[in-house]
């Protein structure tokens, strides 16, 4: 008797006429569970558990959703499936930052790489940029259109230049501020009785407080001006001590420097240290004209630390979120 791989041919041919085929635009969920649950099944069996993960960032604006990442991570990858921002916020850096927080909260799921696809009309140049490569790509889809696959290998969560001084003084080390390596440091700077007294009070209560905002109101000044605020750390020790930067605020024509330390390191020139190569770095490396500061009324200490750096009094001022009114310097 003839037999087919495994069956008889009678058996093999019974079956195929029992069973029918037919084309749905839908099925019901019971459908698919079944046949997402049969492969998930079998691929465990090859590959173990892929401990699938949604993983989405949403950026707002106030209440506006202004940007999303909607993806999910499985094995060791990070997979981005949908990467969009408003109109309004194209060119912002909302996007590198929406990418750049992906991919910190993948390397702590224990991810390697990255994976997307996108069309050339779409964001090919802004994946590039970010490090992605082409691995490849499907044309005519759309009709027209070329839709690449794009992979980013070697995560690591933080970017390779984070300990890359922007600034070197004497004494001093200013570098980037990033979400997760600067977060405990953060709660506690924007904690400190002196800051909530002399500026305002953020709200930052837990470190994922602090990430948030690291990475939404820090990183994109650093996108969309090429400056901002930074991590101020002793030489040597890398111990960090403060915040000092620049920054360009809707309320204000100028940029502004700003600059806090921790209360435990005053009284020893650093923050006027710091402050002194900011405006020089703001002047040489921008040709920044004109910087300001802006200071509580009350703070003495603000007031002669700006005199000190050449600027005067010119006039009262009242900027949103902060707590009252302001002396601005000029």
């Amino acid at each position: 008797m003839l037999q087919s791989e495994g069956a008889p041919l009678s058996l093999r041919l019974m079956s195929e006429a029992a069973m029918q085929t037919t084309i749905n635009d839908s099925i019901s969920e019971e459908e698919r569970a079944t046949i997402i649950g049969g492969l998930v099944g079998y691929n465990i069996s090859r590959a173990g558990d892929a401990g699938y993960r949604q993983l989405n960032v949403l950026a707002r604006s106030g209440d506006e959703l202004v940007g999303g990442l909607l993806g999910s991570t499985q094995w060791t990858w990070l997979f981005i499936g949908h990467l969009w921002m408003a109109e309004t916020h194209r060119g912002s850096g909302t996007g590198r930052s929406l990418i750049a927080a992906a991919e910190e909260e993948a390397v702590r799921r224990g991810c390697k790489h990255v994976h997307c696809d996108t069309f050339e009309f779409q964001a090919l140049p802004f994946y590039q940029k970010l490090g992605f490569e082409v691995f490849g790509q499907l044309e005519d889809y759309p009709p027209g259109h070329t839709r690449y696959y794009l992979q980013k290998r070697n995560l690591t969560g933080a970017p390779a230049d984070i300990r890359t001084p922007v600034i070197e003084t004497e004494r001093l080390i200013l570098r980037r501020m990033h979400p997760h390596a600067d977060a405990e440091f953060m709660l506690e700077a924007l904690n400190e009785p002196s800051f909530i007294r002399n500026v305002a009070d953020r709200g930052v209560r837990t470190l994922d407080d602090a990430t948030d905002y690291i990475r939404t109101k820090i990183m994109p000044s650093y996108e969309q001006f090429g400056f901002g605020f930074y991590i101020v750390e002793l030489k040597g020790s890398g111990t960090p001590i403060g915040v000092c930067g620049m920054v360009k605020r809707e309320a204000l024509d100028d940029v502004d420097i700003g600059y806090s330390l921790l209360d435990r390191f005053a009284g020893n020139g650093y923050a006027y240290e710091a402050a002194a190569a900011v405006m020089h770095y703001g002047r040489s490396a921008y040709g920044l004209k004109r910087i300001v500061g802006i200071t509580a009324p009350e703070n003495e200490r603000s007031i002669r630390l700006l005199e000190k750096l050449g600027l005067r009094f010119e006039n009262m001022i009242e900027l949103p979120n902060f707590t009252g009114p302001s002396k601005l310097f000029g």
